[in-house]
């Protein structure tokens, strides 16, 4: 059945692609219920193929078998598992929804996730306790989604028994109106107030959107009632988030929220560190700490640069090296290297732009006069620099909830006031643009 797979994966793909991410890393080991598994070479393959090729496998091996096949690809420490029988764990993550990659041994713990990794783990240990509803926000590419899924391993883990579903809120709603439609509304309930730990992506797209508001707002209230353990993420705050019932914000800061930074060049070292050795790569540390240099952003686009590099020595046959990776990433190594704008930069250009003192911005006074220059410098602070709420409030003397407060007042003013939003876009351009 592979063979001919293969055949039709071949004749789809150029031979130097089918060769270097079919043919050479995958083997088959069987199919069980319609699943067709494979092995990969190393973790890496596994983690590659199954982003670009998952589909085209897939549907290779539907058109063979005349049926709808899917594929699922092991890492060499899942194919042992799947020689010794280990597929009863497997279907029950499978049925969670779960990503097997996305567990707490392979997250990266550094100084901008500590107290989001802290509470997940906390909540996972101990599902409908402290912690509940525990709110995860942050950036997209920093690690929300890998903590939800972790939390969901661990639980499973340490209680195989437990009901758990990891669902993104546009999965939720499509699944609500389908619902709607077809007059299965019972189902639906039954299926999400049911489970013991429910994990929900992205709340923020339930802004706007009062049907499934209502819907996930009765949902919420049946599984805490029963001490069942939610979690969410979000982009953003809860009181940040715009259009989105009071009643349901103030249900989803019952328990815990927790922020996610953007992570600093020693942590993002750490993380490319950690994929090229669970991967089986040899790379030298001084490629890895240029990308770790270079790349900033998000978690996303540092994997991804690595993944090009990898790929592009498979396909060159050039061992890595700081020749190669110059070669390979040769638009970002090149590109001009983005300012770094700290809290004291932020302090400055708004006491200058509002002609107060500094030692007036971060001091006691309460007066109209300094509290707006103040919150408008906290909230440039938090969309600008790439430090946690903790550490912005500690430059002002502050704790962290004078600073959420003074970001939320910001966001809600500033879509009333164009003009606001004005001095707002001129500060954080003239910020950029310092040298």
């Amino acid at each position: 059945m592979w063979d001919r797979a293969c055949d039709i994966l071949y004749a789809d793909m150029k031979e130097v692609t089918f060769n270097t991410w079919i043919k050479v890393p995958l083997t088959p080991l069987g199919i069980k219920e319609d699943v067709f598994y494979l092995s990969a070479a190393t973790e890496m393959y596994q983690q590659i193929v199954t982003s670009r090729y998952i589909g085209n496998i897939s549907e290779a091996l539907t058109q063979v078998a005349e049926r709808d096949v899917r594929a699922e690809i092991l890492s060499p420490a899942q194919a042992k598992d799947y020689h010794e029988g280990a597929v009863e764990s497997q279907r029950i993550i499978d049925n969670a929804n779960l990503n097997p990659k996305y567990t707490f041994e392979t997250f990266v713990v550094g100084n901008n996730n500590r107290l989001a990794h802290a509470a997940s783990l906390a909540v996972a240990e101990l599902p409908g306790g402290d912690f509940n509803p525990l709110f995860i926000y942050g950036g997209a590419g920093l690690g929300k989604t890998h903590l939800m899924h972790a939390i969901g391993h661990y639980a499973l883990e340490e209680n195989p028994n437990l009901r758990v579903r990891y669902v993104t809120t546009e999965v939720f709603t499509n699944e609500m109106i389908a619902a709607i439609q077809s007059r299965t509304m019972a189902e639906f309930r039954n299926k999400y107030r049911n489970i013991d730990i429910l994990l929900v992506d992205d709340i923020q797209f339930l802004a706007g959107r009062d049907g499934t508001q209502e819907e996930f707002f009765h949902t919420f209230n049946a599984l805490h009632s029963a001490g069942r353990q939610v979690v969410v993420t979000s982009d953003k705050s809860p009181k940040e988030i715009q259009k989105m019932d009071e009643r349901l914000i103030s249900r989803l800061e019952w328990g815990m929220v927790a922020d996610i930074a953007k992570p600093d060049e020693e942590t993002r070292f750490e993380i490319l560190r950690r994929k090229t050795v669970s991967g089986g790569i040899r790379i030298e540390e001084s490629v890895l700490h240029k990308i770790a240099q270079k790349v900033s952003s998000n978690i996303r686009e540092l994997e991804g640069c690595l993944t090009r590099l990898i790929a592009y020595s498979n396909l060159t046959g050039k061992v890595i090296d700081d020749q190669l990776a110059e070669e390979a990433l040769r638009d970002i190594f090149q590109s001009n290297e983005p300012r770094h704008v700290t809290c004291d930069d932020v302090i400055t250009a708004v006491a200058g732009y509002y002609n107060v003192k500094v030692e007036e911005i971060k001091g006691p006074r309460r007066n109209r006069e300094i509290t707006v220059p103040r919150q408008i410098a906290m909230f440039l602070c938090r969309e600008m620099v790439d430090v946690s709420l903790e550490v912005i409030g500690h430059r002002f003397n502050r704790d962290h909830s004078t600073v959420m407060h003074a970001c939320q007042k910001v966001v809600s003013e500033k879509e009333q006031s164009p003009s606001l939003a004005s001095l707002i876009r001129d500060l954080t351009k003239q910020l950029q643009e310092r040298t």
